[in-house]
């Protein structure tokens, strides 16, 4: 558990990573080498990845093994299907919350402080750099105070939605406040990724259905982030940031109300 917690922060790395490339290729006044540069690079760690798989995967069990291993296995609870679907739920609310964020945070400065694009994008460093903070901060929050992954997200989401209340409401905070504040929201977002979309499964290893539960809550997050990437294009162009901030607080107070919902389940489930 504590190797899957750690491979989180792989996230804000990458992240960086990103922000740093597309920062140089916008210097450079050559923003589609962006799209080469991350092209070759998914390349290349594709070709590593799989070189690297073939030593380090242990081979696949005979057929028997197999089965003893599913016959092991214990049947699914009668009241998980319920209790997934409401953490599905906010799964897909977290990857809109927070790639709402990255994704928009240039834009957003850009908007309300009149920065130069480049100079927004270096700005937005910070973001994965607090980040970092959000996979340690949530394991401890869930270990000492609310010992449960879906209270945990629960109140992350809630606290992202606080934070957000005073740009939604049209206050300009200073440069310094907003950066602050969006860094801390980034680092909520990702805390709930660590409980719902890492520590539940592990939660339900008994069942035999890791990976399966694994890919399930990682395709609701990155289905949040697809629909981050359009709906908040659209809405901006639409109707601009006075209804774009107000629309990720009510999505935050929303999730954590799923959250809320699930955890009476959730507490049953995890034992």
């Amino acid at each position: 558990m504590r190797a899957s917690v750690r491979y989180s922060t792989t996230v804000p790395f990458g992240t960086l990573a990103a922000y740093g490339l597309a920062a140089l290729c916008s210097a450079m006044g050559c923003w589609r080498a962006v799209f080469a540069a991350a092209g070759l690079f998914l390349t290349a760690t594709a070709l590593c990845w799989l070189r690297g798989m073939r030593v380090l995967a242990p081979p696949l069990p005979a057929a028997p093994a197999r089965s003893a291993a599913r016959a092991a296995a214990r049947p699914l609870p009668h009241r998980l299907p319920a209790v997934l679907a409401l953490i599905c739920l906010a799964a897909l609310a977290s990857g809109m919350i927070r790639d709402g964020i990255q994704t928009w945070t240039p834009t957003y400065l850009h908007d309300i402080y009149g920065l130069d694009n480049t100079f927004a994008i270096v700005l937005t460093f910070t973001l994965p750099l607090v980040n970092l903070c959000g996979v340690y901060m949530g394991k401890w929050a869930n270990d000492h105070i609310f010992h449960s992954e879906a209270v945990t997200a629960a109140a992350a989401f809630l606290a992202a939605c606080a934070l957000l209340a005073a740009p939604a409401l049209g206050v300009r905070l200073p440069l310094w406040a907003c950066l602050a504040l969006l860094g801390l929201c980034a680092a909520l977002m990702l805390a709930v990724n660590t409980m719902l979309v890492t520590l539940v499964p592990l939660r339900l290893q008994n069942t035999g259905r890791v990976s399966a539960l694994s890919g399930l809550l990682n395709s609701a997050t990155y289905a949040g982030s697809t629909l981050s990437g359009y709906g908040m294009g659209l809405l901006l162009e639409r109707s601009g940031w006075p209804a774009a901030l107000p629309g990720l607080c009510a999505g935050a107070l929303a999730a954590s109300l799923l959250c809320a919902a699930a955890a009476h389940g959730w507490k049953r489930l995890r034992g």
